[in-house]
């Protein structure tokens, strides 16, 4: 089995309003426990810096046509972080072994695999003295993908932690009990009870339907075997189900394990010095 480690993950979004933060334990294949997460917002003045430099980049070209203001912004996002996770590291009695930092994304284009995140993890590793994991994107981009590596291993994860079921699972089954529920209903149109059945509908014989002779054994087996056939497989469709819904041991999220509050917008006078490089 192997070792689970605590991580930090700051992750800012698209919107350009805040941080996310989330402790978590975690193996980084099939286990991992919520410990606590957290929103800080930007503040006002941060927010429309942001969108103003993103509206300002509209190709690869103006990532240097713009780039004094990226450093300075760039900078400003990760004194931000450091913030956050001084708050948070303050506030929680989880040792933290390493913090992964997303980034505010401000260019994406992965046909000419390029991905601007601004974020220094150089910089928020020596703030914060834990070790920082960041520009997650360019080896992705670089090997054709989209720029998300992490997205399909945290859903692997959930899979395996809560049974979750394919879908082409359900689909066979959705698919076998369509075909079951159409013979059986052919069969009991075909069947000729003391009333009259679909041939006596047409006018026919009551023995004859397309010329061809019923055999009243037959259909009645054949309707037995189709509608026992029918019960098994909705029966096994729901066990399928609700042994990926319930086999699974904790919540998504437990919100009960935070272990303190912690403001949702950070006071702006919070001291961080940078520390200087010899």
């Amino acid at each position: 089995m192997r070792k689970s480690y605590y991580s930090l993950g700051l992750m800012s979004g698209t919107s350009m309003d805040g941080v996310d933060a989330s402790i978590i334990q975690s193996n980084g294949e099939s286990k991992y426990k919520v410990i606590m997460d957290k929103y800080f917002e930007y503040p006002q003045a941060t927010y429309k810096d942001l969108t103003k430099l993103r509206d300002k980049i509209k190709s690869s070209k103006d990532l240097k046509n713009f780039s004094k203001e990226i450093k300075k912004a760039e900078k400003e996002i990760t004194l931000f972080h450091a913030k956050a996770v001084s708050q948070i590291l303050k506030k929680t009695k989880t040792n933290v072994d390493f913090i992964g930092f997303h980034g505010q994304t401000i260019y994406h284009n992965p046909i000419e695999k390029i991905s601007k995140q601004l974020g220094d993890g150089n910089l928020l590793s020596q703030l914060t003295k834990k070790t920082v994991i960041y520009d997650f994107r360019q080896n992705d981009i670089k090997n054709n993908g989209e720029g998300a590596p992490l997205t399909p291993i945290f859903h692997k994860l959930l899979k395996t932690k809560f049974k979750i079921i394919d879908m082409s699972s359900f689909s066979i089954f959705l698919a076998l009990i369509l075909i079951v529920c159409f013979l059986l209903v052919l069969v009991i149109m075909v069947q000729n009870p003391k009333g009259g059945g679909l041939s006596s509908s047409f006018g026919g014989d009551s023995q004859q339907i397309g010329g061809v002779k019923k055999t009243t054994d037959f259909l009645d087996k054949s309707t037995w075997v189709l509608a026992s056939l029918l019960l098994i497989l909705i029966l096994l469709s729901n066990i399928t189900l609700d042994t990926g819904n319930t086999n699974s041991e904790s919540k998504l999220l437990d919100s009960n394990s935070i272990e303190e509050t912690i403001p949702e917008t950070l006071p702006e006078n919070i001291p961080l010095e940078i520390p200087v490089q010899e």
